[in-house]
């Protein structure tokens, strides 16, 4: 994503109409593994909704290939640029006058969706439960609330 704090900051901005003085969108910024990161997003001082979070699925990456970047962008759900001003004049467009284009958007991330990822993950833990280990003897009905196997 490139400079993440920055481009926040200019999101921050360009999603806050200074003659309503409201904000006209929120950011929730994936930080991946970085708290660090999330813990500074949550601190700073902001004029619109903004929730950091640490929280990456490792199952997107591994069924997108390279990354999420080109999987968004190939599927239309998205852009990319390394310029936080023109992260922010572009998303703050999308609230304005470019409605459409982000409807168009929105379309395309939902046939890219995949709900049924939670019941996958479930059956991924319970293979590993059923393999050698503390867990393997203890039944299905006992490890499927296990979020970290340990």
């Amino acid at each position: 994503m490139g400079p993440v704090k920055e481009t926040a900051k200019a999101l921050g901005k360009s999603l806050y109409d200074r003659v309503q003085k409201k904000p006209i969108g929120q950011l929730i910024i994936i930080c991946g593994r970085n708290k660090a990161l999330a813990s500074t997003m949550e601190s700073e001082e902001w004029k619109i909704p903004v929730k950091g979070t640490s929280y990456c699925s490792q199952r997107l990456h591994s069924r997108t290939g390279e990354g999420n970047v080109p999987y968004v962008v190939d599927n239309g759900a998205g852009f990319f640029t390394r310029s936080p001003k023109v992260t922010a004049r572009i998303v703050a467009r999308w609230f304005s006058t470019r409605s459409e284009e982000l409807k168009r958007m929105w379309e395309n991330v939902l046939k890219l969706a995949q709900p049924e990822v939670v019941f996958d993950i479930v059956k991924d833990i319970h293979q590993l439960a059923l393999q050698k280990g503390p867990f393997a003897k203890i039944p299905y009905a006992m490890t499927s609330s296990f979020t970290i196997l340990a």
